[in-house]
Parts: C-alpha cells; structure tokens; sequence
C-alpha cells in the first residue's frame, strides 16, 4: 500500500487554529494518491475546537484510510470533546444580568 506521511507543524503550524488550515490539509490530502494517510502531530502544541471540528468533518467523508500519530495527550482530550454531541457538553451556567430600569 501506498501511505502519505505529513507533519502537521511543518506543513501547516505548531498552533492548529483555524478551519480554513483544516481545509487546506485535506484538499492537499485529496490531490495525494495514497491508499492511507498518516498525519504526524509531532511538535503540534495548540488545536482549536474549531480546527479539531473541521478535521474530523473532512476526515470522515475523505474517501481513503487517514491516521493520526504521535498526538499528544491534551490534543487527544480535544478531540474527545469535540465528537462528543453538543447535549453531552457541559454547560456554562452564567447568571443573567438584572435589568436596569432606563
């Protein structure tokens, strides 16, 4: 099999941020021929909740095999949450603000 390997912190940044660089990794992924994929997140140090959503959107409707490796624990948990349904996270419960006559 043909596999594609790809360093997330050389190829886009350390700081994963944005939905945009999400897209970008998967239409590059997409233009590759490759059986499988492996993405390396070595040296990655931040993900946004808006990156990791991105991701595994493009993940699951990319039509080959994607793997993740060498990701670190926080960015595990990140995950985690995001796949999670909206209902099971926790909500912040903030007081409302009293009115203020005017």
């Amino acid at each position: 099999k043909k596999m594609k390997v790809i360093s997330l912190s050389k190829f886009l940044s350390t700081d994963l941020v944005f939905r945009d660089s999400a897209d970008k990794l998967f239409d590059f992924i997409e233009k590759a021929v490759a059986e499988q994929v492996k993405i390396d997140f070595s040296g990655v140090s931040s993900m946004t909740m808006s990156f990791a959503h991105q991701y595994l959107l493009r993940k699951k409707v990319y039509r080959n095999k994607v793997v993740e490796a060498n990701v670190a624990p926080h960015l595990k948990k990140l995950f985690s949450i995001v796949k999670k349904p909206i209902s099971n996270h926790n909500e912040i419960n903030l007081p409302l603000p009293k009115s203020i006559p005017i």
